[in-house]
């Protein structure tokens, strides 16, 4: 089954949607807390709850290279959400199971397209509980998903196309089924526009 549905917000309400959602159907709403990076020190601020106070995790993430992507994930599937980082120069990722100091434990690998100007992404794209890594090309509109934390191809490759320029991808599981599908939101006329399967989707 394919669905494409747009909806038209406000930019601060499309912002707070563009996070991926893990619920499932039953499921108690997740609740995420917030954090900052410095990249000036290669450090993570983490605080568990949506108010003011000190971070519950302070720590250094550092791989020496510079012009880094920061993201977050559950990339061993224990519940907790950890750090990690996309290097465009190298198309590499570097992924860490703990919030704490440490080497990249959760992935240190290249996913490599053939393509410039691609944009990191990630979910759990097949239901196991892992959230992998994923690219998303604007010039073709096209996701490159993969489905473990390894080099390799892509396990699913498909446009996704709606003849607009100038988007950005989002990530999450639109329909509650556990699996995490693929959309694009539009800035211009805040649309966004939503698959429910990790598929080609229509032109």
């Amino acid at each position: 089954m394919r669905c494409v549905c747009a909806l038209v917000l406000t930019t601060a309400f499309a912002a707070a949607l563009a996070s991926p959602a893990i619920a499932g159907p039953g499921d108690p709403i997740p609740q995420f807390g917030v954090g900052v990076f410095d990249p000036a020190t290669n450090r993570f601020y983490l605080r568990n709850a949506l108010s003011p106070g000190q971070p519950d995790f302070n720590f250094p993430f550092t791989i020496g290279l510079s012009g880094l992507i920061t993201l977050r994930g559950d990339w061993d599937g224990d519940g907790d959400f950890t750090p990690g980082f996309y290097d465009p120069v190298t198309e590499r990722f570097y992924l860490r199971n703990s919030n704490s100091p440490g080497q990249p434990d959760g992935g240190n690998f290249p996913f490599t397209v053939g393509l410039s100007g691609v944009i990191p992404i990630v979910g759990d794209w097949d239901n196991d509980t892992i959230w992998t890594v994923g690219l998303y090309h604007p010039a073709s509109e096209r996701f490159f998903l993969r489905n473990s934390n390894t080099p390799g191809q892509p396990d699913h490759n498909f446009p996704f196309t709606i003849g607009v320029s100038g988007l950005t991808p989002v990530v999450g599981d639109f329909d509650g089924n556990g699996t995490f599908n693929v959309g694009v939101y539009d800035p211009v006329t805040e649309h966004f526009f939503l698959s429910l399967t990790n598929a080609t989707a229509p032109v």
